[in-house]
C-alpha cells in the first residue's frame, strides 16, 4: 500500500509582491532534493482579490496537480523542516495540519472528497479556519493545530477584500448554532463544480480519529480555533439542506 508522499504542490498565496514569492521559493528550494515539488503561485494564477479566503483555497486545490497540497501565506517565513514535518504528520494519519493557523497548512485532496470544499459563503477571511476544526471533529478526523512557524505580523497584503454580508448577517451565524455542550449544524455544505484530479491518486493514508488530535500548540491562552469544539458535540440536524 502506498502511503508515502512523494509529490507535493506548494501554493504560495502572495498575490501582490513577486519579491516575497521569490524569497519563499528560495527558502524552500532544498525540499526539491527530497520531493517532486510543483509550485502553484497565486501571483501567476490569480493576482487579484478573491471574495473569500475559501475561494482562494478551493481554486488552489483545483489547480494543484498532486494529492498533497500545502498552502503558505505571504507573511510566513517557511523552512524545509516545516514542510518535512507537515508531510510526516499527514503520512501518520492527521487529516489536516496547521503550522500557523490557515497561514501555513496542508492536507490531501482525499479530505475534500470526505468532507467537502471550503465554504465560499464565508466572505473575506471570516472564520474559515475556525470552521475547519468543527468540520474535522464532525467527521471524526484528527487535526494538528499549531502556531509554530515564523510569521510576520507587521504588514498585510493590499489584496484585502471588504465584501459585506447581505442584511449584515454572517453566514457563520446562519450555518451553526452553539449551546453549552453542542455545536449544531443548520445547513449543509455547498456544492461546487471544481475538479479533484491528481497525478498520484490514491495515497491510501488511513486517517486517525479526532481523539488523536494535537491542538493549540504555541497559541496564546484562549485563542486556538479548536477551543470552540474541544468540549462540545457536533450535531447535524436531519433537516439540513
Amino acid at each position: 500500500m502506498n502511503n508515502k508522499i512523494k509529490n507535493i504542490t506548494i501554493c504560495l498565496n502572495c498575490g501582490c509582491r513577486q519579491d516575497i514569492v521569490n524569497y519563499q521559493i528560495n527558502l524552500l528550494k532544498p525540499v526539491e532534493d527530497n520531493f517532486k515539488v510543483y509550485w502553484n503561485n497565486r501571483i501567476d494564477r490569480h493576482p487579484e482579490t478573491y471574495h473569500s479566503f475559501s475561494k482562494l483555497v478551493n481554486h488552489s486545490i483545483e489547480t494543484s496537480p498532486t494529492e498533497t497540497v500545502i498552502f503558505i501565506n505571504d507573511r510566513c517565513h517557511p523552512t524545509p523542516e516545516n514542510i518535512y514535518k507537515l508531510i510526516s504528520l499527514l503520512e501518520s494519519g492527521f487529516a489536516c495540519v496547521y503550522l500557523y493557523n490557515a497561514g501555513f497548512f496542508g492536507f490531501t485532496k482525499e479530505l475534500i472528497r470526505k468532507i467537502g470544499w471550503w465554504d465560499e459563503r464565508h466572505l473575506n477571511g471570516d472564520v474559515s479556519d475556525q470552521e475547519w476544526s468543527i468540520r474535522l471533529k464532525e467527521a471524526d478526523l484528527a487535526f494538528y493545530e499549531s502556531q509554530e512557524t515564523v510569521y510576520d505580523h507587521s504588514w498585510k497584503s493590499r489584496l484585502q477584500n471588504n465584501a459585506k454580508y447581505p442584511n449584515g448577517i454572517r453566514h457563520w451565524d446562519i450555518k451553526w448554532s452553539f449551546t453549552e455542550h453542542e455545536i449544531i449544524r443548520n445547513i449543509s455544505e455547498e456544492k461546487y463544480d471544481y475538479k479533484l484530479e491528481s497525478i498520484d491518486f490514491p495515497l491510501n493514508i488511513n486517517y486517525k480519529s479526532w481523539k488523536s488530535s494535537v491542538l493549540g500548540i504555541n497559541y496564546p491562552a484562549g485563542v486556538a480555533p479548536s477551543l470552540r469544539v474541544i468540549n462540545k458535540n457536533v450535531i447535524t440536524k436531519k433537516e439540513s439542506t
